[in-house]
Protein backbone atom coordinates (compact mmCIF):
# COMPACT_ATOMS: atom_id res chain seq x y z
CA UNK A 1 0.00 0.00 0.00
CA UNK A 2 2.79 2.53 0.30
CA UNK A 3 2.91 4.20 -2.40
CA UNK A 4 -1.00 4.16 -3.30
CA UNK A 5 -2.96 7.57 -3.65
CA UNK A 6 -6.39 7.66 -1.93
CA UNK A 7 -8.89 10.06 -2.08
CA UNK A 8 -11.75 10.96 0.20
CA UNK A 9 -14.54 8.39 -0.51
CA UNK A 10 -11.76 5.61 0.26
CA UNK A 11 -11.75 6.73 3.85
CA UNK A 12 -14.62 4.42 4.38
CA UNK A 13 -13.33 1.25 3.19
CA UNK A 14 -9.80 1.98 4.91
CA UNK A 15 -11.18 1.84 8.65
CA UNK A 16 -13.46 -0.94 7.84
CA UNK A 17 -12.83 -4.29 9.50
CA UNK A 18 -10.67 -5.43 12.21
CA UNK A 19 -6.89 -4.28 10.67
CA UNK A 20 -7.65 -0.50 10.71
CA UNK A 21 -10.14 1.47 12.65
CA UNK A 22 -7.93 5.25 12.39
CA UNK A 23 -6.59 6.67 9.38
CA UNK A 24 -5.40 9.66 8.42
CA UNK A 25 -4.76 11.10 4.84
CA UNK A 26 -2.37 13.64 3.49
CA UNK A 27 -2.20 14.20 -0.14
CA UNK A 28 -3.73 10.60 -0.82
CA UNK A 29 -1.49 8.89 1.51
CA UNK A 30 -1.69 7.18 4.70
CA UNK A 31 0.02 9.77 7.31
CA UNK A 32 -1.04 7.52 10.42
CA UNK A 33 -2.83 4.21 10.89
CA UNK A 34 -3.99 2.37 13.74
CA UNK A 35 -6.17 -0.49 14.75
CA UNK A 36 -6.73 0.91 18.59
CA UNK A 37 -10.45 1.48 19.69
CA UNK A 38 -11.80 4.62 21.26
CA UNK A 39 -9.65 8.51 21.21
CA UNK A 40 -6.66 7.10 21.47
CA UNK A 41 -5.45 6.99 18.02
CA UNK A 42 -6.58 10.41 17.25
CA UNK A 43 -4.88 11.74 20.48
CA UNK A 44 -1.81 10.40 18.80
CA UNK A 45 -2.03 11.11 15.80
CA UNK A 46 -1.80 15.12 17.10
CA UNK A 47 0.94 14.38 19.63
CA UNK A 48 2.65 12.72 17.31
CA UNK A 49 2.34 15.06 14.05
CA UNK A 50 2.01 18.63 15.94
CA UNK A 51 0.96 21.21 13.08
CA UNK A 52 1.03 18.94 10.22
CA UNK A 53 -2.44 17.84 10.97
CA UNK A 54 -3.78 20.58 9.47
CA UNK A 55 -5.65 19.73 6.47
CA UNK A 56 -5.66 16.00 6.51
CA UNK A 57 -8.53 13.93 5.72
CA UNK A 58 -9.16 11.48 8.76
CA UNK A 59 -11.04 8.57 9.07
CA UNK A 60 -12.33 7.13 12.10
CA UNK A 61 -14.42 4.34 13.27
CA UNK A 62 -16.38 6.23 15.96
CA UNK A 63 -16.41 9.89 16.81
CA UNK A 64 -17.69 11.79 19.89
CA UNK A 65 -17.58 15.38 21.19
CA UNK A 66 -14.03 14.68 22.70
CA UNK A 67 -12.66 13.26 18.98
CA UNK A 68 -14.71 16.02 17.43
CA UNK A 69 -13.54 18.63 19.55
CA UNK A 70 -9.88 17.41 18.74
CA UNK A 71 -9.83 17.25 15.22
CA UNK A 72 -10.82 20.74 15.59
CA UNK A 73 -7.15 21.41 17.65
CA UNK A 74 -5.97 19.21 14.66
CA UNK A 75 -7.59 21.18 12.15
CA UNK A 76 -8.92 18.73 9.96
CA UNK A 77 -9.51 19.09 6.50
CA UNK A 78 -12.12 16.50 6.39
CA UNK A 79 -13.76 13.38 8.29
CA UNK A 80 -15.71 10.25 7.63
CA UNK A 81 -16.90 8.86 10.54
CA UNK A 82 -18.06 5.50 10.93
CA UNK A 83 -20.66 6.31 13.30
CA UNK A 84 -21.01 9.95 15.28
CA UNK A 85 -22.77 11.60 17.84
CA UNK A 86 -25.38 14.52 17.30
CA UNK A 87 -22.92 16.41 20.14
CA UNK A 88 -19.76 15.60 17.73
CA UNK A 89 -22.01 16.93 14.74
CA UNK A 90 -22.68 20.37 16.38
CA UNK A 91 -18.90 20.74 16.96
CA UNK A 92 -17.87 19.86 13.55
CA UNK A 93 -20.61 22.53 11.32
CA UNK A 94 -19.86 24.65 14.15
CA UNK A 95 -16.07 24.90 13.21
CA UNK A 96 -16.49 24.10 9.63
CA UNK A 97 -14.94 21.17 9.43
CA UNK A 98 -16.47 18.94 6.47
CA UNK A 99 -17.82 15.31 7.51
CA UNK A 100 -19.86 12.80 6.31
CA UNK A 101 -20.60 9.60 8.28
CA UNK A 102 -22.58 6.29 8.04
CA UNK A 103 -24.42 6.39 10.72
CA UNK A 104 -25.83 9.56 13.52
CA UNK A 105 -26.76 8.40 16.92
CA UNK A 106 -27.80 10.57 20.21
CA UNK A 107 -24.20 10.01 22.12
CA UNK A 108 -21.15 7.50 22.20
CA UNK A 109 -21.37 4.07 24.01
CA UNK A 110 -19.17 2.73 26.79
CA UNK A 111 -17.40 -0.36 25.39
CA UNK A 112 -20.26 -2.26 27.59
CA UNK A 113 -23.07 -0.30 26.31
CA UNK A 114 -24.46 0.34 29.87
CA UNK A 115 -23.89 4.08 29.63
CA UNK A 116 -21.84 6.94 28.48
CA UNK A 117 -18.60 6.62 27.09
CA UNK A 118 -16.11 7.81 29.63
CA UNK A 119 -14.98 10.83 26.61
CA UNK A 120 -18.29 11.54 25.73
CA UNK A 121 -19.21 12.72 29.39
CA UNK A 122 -15.58 14.21 30.14
CA UNK A 123 -16.17 16.53 27.29
CA UNK A 124 -19.70 16.70 27.56
CA UNK A 125 -19.79 20.77 28.70
CA UNK A 126 -16.73 21.45 26.64
CA UNK A 127 -16.33 23.55 23.69
CA UNK A 128 -12.95 24.45 23.70
CA UNK A 129 -10.47 22.02 21.76
CA UNK A 130 -7.21 22.83 24.15
CA UNK A 131 -9.62 22.07 27.37
CA UNK A 132 -10.60 18.83 25.36
CA UNK A 133 -7.16 18.07 24.77
CA UNK A 134 -5.40 18.04 28.22
CA UNK A 135 -8.71 16.58 29.79
CA UNK A 136 -8.13 13.78 27.21
CA UNK A 137 -4.16 12.90 27.85
CA UNK A 138 -5.22 13.22 31.30
CA UNK A 139 -7.71 10.18 30.86
CA UNK A 140 -5.57 8.47 28.81
CA UNK A 141 -2.73 9.10 31.08
CA UNK A 142 -4.63 7.92 33.73
CA UNK A 143 -6.10 4.76 32.14
CA UNK A 144 -2.26 3.60 31.74
CA UNK A 145 -1.30 3.57 35.31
Amino acid sequence: MGSEIFQKGDLRHLISGESRRFVALREGRILFESDKRGIAPLYGFIGEWGEETAGAWIGDTVVGRGGALLLVKARAGYLYAGMISEGACKILEKADVPFEYSRCVPGILNRDKTGSCPVERLTAEMDDPEEAWTAVGRFLRDLQA
